[in-house]
C-alpha cells in the first residue's frame, strides 16, 4: 500500500511542479510584453549619436581686453563633421544680438577641444560702460550650435 500512495505523492509533485513552471513562464511572457516597448533601443542609440558643440571659454565672467588675441576653445562631438561659424552676440531688448563675425568657415576635428585665436575688437562707448557678450558657435547651416553660458566682458586696453 506504500507503494500506491508514493506513486501518487509523487504523481501529485510532478502535476504541481509542471503548473507551477508553466505559471512562471506565462508569467515571465507577459511582463516581457508589458515593459518592453519596441524601438526603445534605437532611440536611445540615436541620442548618443546626436553631433553637438560646447562652447568652453570664453564661457562667462571672463574680462578680455581689446587689441590683445584672444582664445575660443570649443569642444565638437565625434559626430560633427562640418565646418563652423564663430559670432560675437551681446545683450539686445528681445535676447542676444549678433554683433560680428569672428570667424567662419572654421573645423572643428571631431571628438576633439579645438582652440580658436581671435584679435579682441574695440568696443565703442555706445555698446555701455562695461560691454558684456557671448560667442556663439554653430555649424555652416545653424542646426547645431552652442554660446558661452554667461557673459564676459571686453575693457579697452
Amino acid at each position: 500500500m506504500k507503494n500506491q500512495n508514493q506513486k501518487g505523492i509523487a504523481s501529485t509533485l510532478a502535476i504541481l511542479i509542471v503548473i507551477i513552471v508553466g505559471i512562471i513562464a506565462i508569467g515571465g511572457v507577459l511582463a516581457y510584453q508589458y515593459y518592453w516597448t519596441p524601438g526603445e533601443e534605437v532611440e536611445e542609440e540615436e541620442k548618443a549619436e546626436e553631433p553637438y558643440i560646447i562652447v568652453i571659454s570664453p564661457n562667462g565672467g571672463e574680462v578680455l581686453v581689446s587689441g590683445e588675441k584672444g582664445v575660443i576653445k570649443v569642444y565638437c562631438s565625434q559626430a560633427i563633421s562640418k565646418t563652423l561659424n564663430i559670432w560675437l552676440m551681446t545683450p539686445g531688448i528681445e535676447g542676444d544680438v549678433i554683433m560680428g563675425g569672428i570667424a567662419s568657415g572654421v573645423t572643428c576635428r571631431s571628438g576633439t577641444t579645438s582652440l580658436y585665436e581671435w584679435n579682441i575688437p574695440s568696443i565703442s562707448s555706445a555698446v555701455g560702460p562695461v560691454p558684456q557678450f557671448k560667442v556663439k558657435v554653430q555649424t555652416i547651416d545653424g542646426v547645431i550650435f552652442d554660446e558661452s553660458d554667461n557673459y564676459f566682458s571686453i575693457v579697452e586696453e
